[in-house]
């Protein structure tokens, strides 16, 4: 019997009998399935989570990964109004679901609004977005003020914080 146990151990690659190495073996491989998990996760997952997080928001004709996603539609509701924001497009960014703050660059780009920018989710359920620009012509808020507008409204944020609805901090 040991014998037999000693030839099964001389099967094994020296890099697997290392204990040593183990831990590094097991998190690598986590790492493998936690990435194609994310990588294969249609994007329509993505867009329940969105319109959950913010009823407001929906998004239609949803394409693409979870990863790398995009949505043929996007539209907030505003009580009786409806704001349509175009196609939509993100990416996630992979080393930030290491540090369990997942990252989406996005970017919503219409006839009408223009957004963009990164959005972050703590894991303790803060929200920061980055280098966010909103650009839309000043029309478009007519129907919200009942006055007539014209120019372009252009936003800048380099950095906020936010908890729930309510802003912590904002650059």
């Amino acid at each position: 019997m040991a014998h037999a146990h000693a030839a099964d151990s001389k099967e094994l690659p020296a890099m697997l009998r290392s204990r040593a190495l183990r831990p590094l073996l097991i998190a690598g491989l986590v790492v493998y399935f936690l990435y194609l998990l994310v990588a294969m996760a249609p994007a329509r997952i993505a867009a329940s989570a969105v319109h959950a997080a913010i009823p407001q928001v929906w998004l239609t004709s949803v394409s693409g990964s979870l990863w790398r996603g995009h949505a043929g539609g996007a539209q907030v509701d505003l009580g009786e109004k409806v704001l349509s924001l175009g196609e939509v497009s993100w990416s996630l960014n992979p080393w930030t679901l290491l540090a369990f703050n997942p990252c989406v660059a996005f970017n919503a780009d219409s006839a009408g609004p223009i957004v963009s920018g990164t959005l972050c989710q703590s894991p303790f359920g803060s929200t920061t977005v980055k280098n966010v620009n909103i650009e839309f012509p000043v029309s478009m808020i007519e129907p919200y003020v009942h006055a007539r507008a014209s120019g372009q409204f252009s936003l800048q944020v380099s950095e906020a914080r936010l908890l729930g609805r309510r802003v912590e901090a904002l650059d």
